[in-house]
């Protein structure tokens, strides 16, 4: 079905292009970074407009693609676009042949009169190739479009219902942006299953046009509000060769280098940084996070690493000490027992077993003492999330921060909803 734009009114081009949904369009640097300029457009609502409702001398721009079987003049006809010297032109005239050769896929757009005398014909192929058949009076050019193709940045946002893709489609996003998004998100959760659960969303993508053709291009930074939670990640090539991959904010892996948990637990009996008694014995700070579970239930590493320390240390009882990449190490105390072949000096992989709960050292009931330090000082698990190791060096997370800054405003512009913290 064509689409049929007044060129008298600016207002209703603009709202032929306007988004169900809050829209930016900037330009991007070919390093892909956030534009400087922002213009921020908002849908308006006015009523359709039909074909053949304009005056005799009114021009109007209309829209159509090429499908199977289409020739050019069938797609005219469709257009509206009456005039036999125009279609005698381009019958006849060789260097109108791109147009009537022009192949199933093509986007057409047509400026004619409200009578049907066309006054300027465009179209652009599936390859990118943009070609103007323009008039003069009652003569007719052809010229091709050697304008540059264009990379732009687009942002959308909206709500998410109980389908994903749905609420991307009603927003405007494309089918390929929301793919990409689902991709980025598949290694902390399963999009479509929390789909419930996600209040709303925003993402910024590349968008590619040459002539009159549009294409989405990658996704560079998108956020989802998860049950009050704010899940971000951003595109980010470190070394600058165009080999990137996603990151979270300041530069933590997306692909849980860390789990949350090293064991599945009942209820968590003490927090990271409370005062407590354990017995007669006062502890300003808990350093970690205690788990209770039942005695034997299964311990894992939370991480890649090697066993720095295994054995019997004090108030942790038996306690095994994995050291990971850089200053990063984690604590497993008040053990049962260890698991077999797990000894000073072995590697371990992310989910191996190291352990069975206990009682052992300090503690009035059965459950683990979870800790993880970095430069040996004990952190909150659950709001230190190691950076990246592909980000380790300090240069290149200084270049990571400076580089998703400006999405990250792009996305606070969005305002997605209450930050209650990062994921």
């Amino acid at each position: 079905m064509p689409i049929l734009l007044p060129t008298r009114s600016n207002v209703a081009v603009a709202v032929a292009l306007a988004l169900t949904a809050v829209v930016g369009v900037a330009s991007v640097n070919p390093d892909l970074e956030a534009p400087q300029a922002l213009t921020t457009v908002e849908s308006l609502s006015l009523p359709a407009l039909a074909a053949g409702t304009s005056d005799a001398d009114e021009s109007v721009v209309v829209w159509d693609v090429l499908g199977r079987g289409d020739t050019l003049f069938v797609a005219l006809a469709r257009l509206g676009v009456l005039d036999p010297a125009a279609e005698q032109y381009l019958r006849r005239a060789r260097e109108a042949r791109p147009f009537v050769e022009a192949a199933p896929g093509a986007l057409l757009r047509a400026v004619r009169t409200g009578d049907g005398a066309m006054l300027e014909l465009a179209y652009t192929s599936s390859a990118g190739r943009s070609f103007v058949l323009s008039r003069d009076g009652e003569k007719f050019r052809v010229t091709r479009d050697n304008a540059p193709a264009r990379q732009d940045v687009e942002l959308r946002t909206g709500p998410v219902g109980r389908s994903i893709f749905k609420s991307f489609a009603d927003a405007g996003v494309p089918r390929n942006v929301a793919d990409q998004v689902i991709r980025i998100f598949s290694r902390q959760f399963d999009l479509h299953a929390a789909a419930g659960e996600i209040e709303r969303f925003a993402v910024v993508y590349e968008k590619h046009t040459h002539g009159l053709s549009e294409r989405p291009g990658r996704v560079l930074g998108v956020e989802l509000v998860r049950a009050g939670k704010s899940y971000r990640a951003f595109w980010f090539a470190p070394d600058r060769n165009g080999q990137g991959d996603y990151f979270g904010p300041e530069g933590f892996s997306l692909e849980r280098e860390f789990l949350p948990a090293p064991l599945e637990y009942t209820e968590i009996t003490s927090w990271f940084g409370v005062s407590r008694q354990i017995g007669r014995r006062w502890q300003a700070a808990h350093p970690g996070i205690d788990y209770a579970a039942p005695i034997g239930t299964p311990v894992h590493a939370t991480a890649d690493g090697t066993v720095e320390f295994l054995g019997v240390q004090g108030g942790y009882g038996n306690l095994v000490v994995l050291k990971h990449r850089g200053t990063l190490s984690t604590y497993y105390a008040h053990l049962n027992g260890f698991a077999e072949g797990v000894a000073p000096g072995t590697r371990v992989r992310q989910g191996e077993l190291l352990g069975y709960v206990g009682r052992t050292g300090w503690t009035t009931g059965p459950h683990l003492h979870y800790e993880l330090r970095v430069d040996d000082k004990p952190v909150n698990p659950e709001e230190h999330v190691p950076v990246a190791e592909a980000l380790a060096d300090p240069e290149r997370i200084e270049r990571f921060r400076a580089g998703t800054a400006p999405l990250a405003a792009k996305l606070d512009l969005l305002g997605v909803g209450p930050l209650a913290r990062f994921e």
